[in-house]
């Protein structure tokens, strides 16, 4: 069984995959070997911030990155550039359309105050 989707931003990064009821996986992103940084397969970017690297200002939470956190979202900014112009799934522009075409749903947000 190959490889599918595109190749991690850094070679020791774990695939990540869902399992499914007959023990099928589908294979859709990438994670860090800190667990800090997540990629998926369309080119999203996922940061774990610890809360030492927040800071609320006013109403709104405001997050401080470091040098190291800045610089490895610029290298994985330009791995998603590259994954979203190599790997169009047509697939996935049918789902949108289908997702935008679904009469919204009534949503609810509610702030919880830590």
């Amino acid at each position: 069984m190959g490889v599918h989707g595109p190749s991690p931003p850094n070679p020791d990064w774990a695939r990540l995959d869902l399992r499914g009821l007959n023990s099928t996986r589908h294979a859709w992103g990438y994670i860090s070997q800190d667990d800090k940084y997540i990629v998926s397969d369309a080119g999203d970017i996922y940061l774990r911030v610890e809360p030492q690297f927040t800071r609320k200002v006013g109403d709104e939470v405001r997050i401080v990155l470091d040098s190291r956190m800045l610089k490895m979202l610029g290298r994985l900014r330009e791995w998603a550039r590259v994954v979203k112009r190599m790997f169009v799934v047509e697939e996935e522009e049918e789902v949108k359309k289908e997702r935008q075409s679904e009469p919204e749903k009534n949503l609810k947000l509610r702030r919880f105050d830590s």
